[in-house]
């Protein structure tokens, strides 16, 4: 009987690190999709940027 109380006590205790090291991995996923978002947006704003460099550099040319 104690040595079942025992391996009970274990395993519980191995479920509660798994559920804290769940915990932590989908903390890291939720930040790691945030800074995704975060990457997509400045990747669309330097294109728009860049799109309009051009346009400017290409009136300045006609301008020459």
């Amino acid at each position: 009987m104690t040595l079942t109380e025992k391996r009970l006590t274990i395993l519980e205790e191995n479920n509660k690190q798994q559920d804290k090291r769940l915990a932590e991995n989908k903390s890291i996923l939720d930040n790691h999709d945030q800074q995704m978002k975060v990457l997509i947006q400045m990747t669309e704003q330097i294109k728009n940027l860049s799109e309009k460099i051009e346009k400017i550099d290409n009136k300045l040319e006609e301008v020459k």
